[in-house]
């Protein structure tokens, strides 16, 4: 009897312990950008038919371990299809990969989420001025503006892109033995 409460005092303990010690490793914010929204232009077609939009998150590291930035994925709700997305950090105004978040530290990263757009006349008059300026300077992508410049001019089609969007991104861990460990699911806003 008393092997039997030992060993269920002992149980209470380890699950308690290991209750408060599972807290995040890794936490993560929006933050605003300066970096271009681009528009992909269809010749043929003469359309714009996708549009990549930079989402810029901070990662915090709260650990004693690096972490490598390994596997985002981009759960569209808009083009209901999930697909891999390359992350980038800007080091001195270019974007670079692979990405590692050192111990005890905070990085910055930025995302391009791509979105396939509605080819029918009625949407594309949304982007009159950027037809045309495309025709003028025939190119395949052209800058819409800032992210926040965009939002102000296009705020129910952001709404509509982004509504239920998420990230989901998986680290990769070294030490103490090779792992990924367990995504992390950012809600886009």
């Amino acid at each position: 009897m008393n092997k039997l409460i030992k060993i269920i005092v002992v149980s209470l303990i380890l699950i308690f312990t290991a209750c408060v010690t599972n807290k995040r490793n890794v936490t993560v914010s929006q933050k605003k950008t300066s970096l271009p929204v681009i528009l992909s232009y269809n010749q043929e077609y003469d359309v714009i038919w996708r549009i990549k939009i930079p989402i810029l998150l901070e990662f915090a590291n709260n650990s004693d371990i690096k972490r490598k930035l390994d596997i985002v994925q981009h759960i569209n709700t808009y083009n209901s299809r999930q697909e891999g997305i390359i992350p980038y950090r800007e080091d001195n105004k270019k974007l670079k990969e692979p990405i590692y978040i050192n111990e005890r530290s905070k990085k910055e990263i930025i995302f391009y989420t791509q979105h396939t757009l509605d080819t029918s006349k009625t949407f594309q008059k949304k982007f009159n001025n950027y037809l045309k300026e495309m025709k003028i300077r025939p190119k395949e992508n052209i800058s819409a503006g800032s992210f926040e410049e965009f939002k102000l001019k296009h705020t129910i089609l952001l709404g509509k892109l982004l509504s239920k969007d998420s990230l989901k991104v998986s680290f990769f861990v070294k030490e103490p033995k090779p792992v990924f460990e367990k995504p992390i699911k950012i809600p886009l806003n």
